[in-house]
């Protein structure tokens, strides 16, 4: 997957766009992310998505598809 610039980017986190907002009252960190045609095939044929992150705790995170 690669990180994509969306119309609603407002802010750079290093080299990730991101959009800076609220949800609920609570601030949030939106990032877009483009799968390759590789993973999207793999994604078509019943494949999941995972999400790594470094630590030893998760924080609430959403993964949800949006059109670009």
């Amino acid at each position: 997957m690669k990180p994509i610039q969306h119309s609603t980017s407002t802010h750079m986190q290093g080299t990730l766009p991101i959009t800076k907002t609220d949800v609920q009252g609570a601030p949030a960190v939106i990032s877009f992310w483009k799968p390759t045609p590789e993973e999207l095939m793999t994604l078509n044929g019943g494949g999941v998505l995972s999400l790594l992150l470094m630590g030893e705790a998760m924080p609430t995170v959403a993964i949800t598809a949006v059109k670009p």
